[in-house]
């Protein structure tokens, strides 16, 4: 039986204009039901676009939230990341907020994620090794925060350590150049010079042209602790930047070697060049003001030798 307040008991009721009228209302309020939905997910999405563009707007609901409550993990969280994405100035306030959270009991592995990357960019890098470890507790296959932490250890003179992470993402990621140099950097650290010259000697023929000359460099570092100093000079050699191009070495690290292993080899006008370059590039180097001051006494000396057998 049929409830009279039922609006299926109105429509029968009605007289014949009556009911023509009710669909069209009835369309009419679908319709405008429709277009305020449509209207609330724009806001919706408009403002969840807004505020990843504009992290100041979302630093200020998230502080008005955490002054109606301040252990609200959630805003201390988002208020933290906000802050990171507000820039380097802001990030003192964003670790603060995000260890307020975490010491309040927050489980949020985005914790640990964040403040490694600001630890990391203010130069706090033993605290940035410690939150990257967290996280990949969390996330065990993270291959940009694990790279990060090997980067940090191999910083931190952890060279084992460094090893150890650089072979597993060598594992899984075996043509990665990046990861192939750092492995041989640390097979090297850890005086494993053959291994780490297959790798290099790889490198020197398919790398880019920035990272082949880096690889010269190292491979004639590898040749002079192994007192091959011929073959060093010629690696150094390949290793010189051209003019304003940056290969990651420093130019003058490139011309001291070149100037000491030309000294080793008894090429002193070569050596005097090289220790010129050096201090023309690096004028504070006191190693290459002592180095090139011996050279030019032994080059006076010898034109002085052979002035008397004329």
């Amino acid at each position: 039986m049929i409830s009279g307040d039922s609006p299926l008991a109105k429509t029968k009721k009605s007289h014949g204009g009556e009911k023509s009228r009710h669909p069209l209302k009835a369309y009419i309020l679908s319709a405008c039901l429709a277009l305020v939905g449509v209207l609330a997910i724009a806001v919706l999405i408009f403002g969840r676009k807004a505020s990843a563009k504009n992290p100041a707007l979302t630093i200020s609901q998230a502080q008005l939230r955490l002054k109606n409550n301040p252990e609200d993990l959630k805003a201390l969280v988002s208020l933290g990341i906000d802050y990171f994405k507000e820039g380097p100035n802001s990030y003192p306030q964003g670790i603060n907020a995000l260890e307020e959270a975490r010491s309040l009991g927050s489980l949020d592995p985005r914790i640990f994620y964040y403040r490694g990357l600001m630890y990391q960019n203010l130069g706090f890098y033993p605290f940035a090794l410690k939150e990257y470890q967290r996280y990949l507790r969390n996330f065990n296959d993270d291959e940009d925060i694990r790279q990060r932490e090997a980067k940090l250890l191999f910083q931190a003179g952890r060279y084992n350590d460094a090893l150890a992470e650089y072979q597993r993402l060598s594992y899984f990621s075996p043509k990665d150049p990046v990861i192939k140099e750092n492995l041989a950097l640390c097979l090297w650290k850890n005086h494993e010079e053959n291994p780490s010259a297959e790798i290099f000697s790889e490198l020197a023929k398919t790398s880019s042209p920035a990272g082949v000359k880096r690889a010269e460099f190292y491979l004639g570092r590898i040749a002079e602790s192994q007192k091959d100093y011929q073959g060093a000079l010629g690696h150094f050699l390949k290793a010189v930047p051209a003019e304003n191009e940056d290969i990651g070495i420093a130019p003058q690290k490139i011309y001291f070697f070149l100037a000491h292993i030309s000294q080793k080899l008894g090429h002193y006008r070569e050596s005097q060049s090289f220790w010129k370059k050096t201090l023309s590039l690096d004028p504070r180097d006191s190693q290459a003001k002592k180095e090139l001051k011996k050279v030019r006494r032994f080059l006076l000396a010898q034109k002085r030798r052979k002035r008397r057998h004329l």
